[in-house]
């Protein structure tokens, strides 16, 4: 998936990095806990795995979700994730911040899922959660710019 965004692409990317913003632009839909609220970092920290549990609109529970940050590139805007959980046994997550040639931003998601017989209905999951998620960052850049 890839959005226009009409950002910064600094701003945009330090958003990318911090816990507080990704739990903001999956709630309502998705809510993301920790047992230990206090392990969520400031920062997304390459080399570290962090395990919560997800809530679908905060009352149906997913079940746990781990996320490890194999790759974090500030240079090249881009984040790199190898996810798993209760449902989803392989999630491998890109997420990038990009500039054309004309100065637009862009931000990019893009996703490989294998959970055998439930990879189309992760797949459409995904699909919708992430219109979800880069409707709420672009609100979320109208409200601020």
């Amino acid at each position: 998936m890839k959005s226009k965004m009409k950002a910064n692409p600094a701003v945009l990317w330090g958003w990318l990095g911090d816990p507080a913003v990704f739990r903001k632009v999956t709630a309502p839909v998705m809510e993301f806990r920790s047992e230990h609220p206090e392990s969520f970092p400031d920062r997304w920290q390459e080399g570290r795995s962090y395990q919560m549990n997800m809530y679908l609109f905060g009352i149906v529970p997913l079940g746990y979700h781990t996320i490890h940050f194999r790759s974090i590139d500030d240079g090249n805007r881009q984040f790199q994730t190898m996810e798993s959980g209760r449902f989803i046994r392989h999630w491998e997550h890109t997420m990038r911040v990009r500039v054309n040639g004309q100065g637009d931003t862009y931000f990019e998601d893009e996703l490989v899922i294998r959970s055998g017989a439930l990879t189309i209905f992760i797949y459409v999951g995904a699909y919708l959660f992430f219109l979800y998620r880069h409707w709420r960052i672009r609100n979320l850049l109208r409200r601020i710019g």
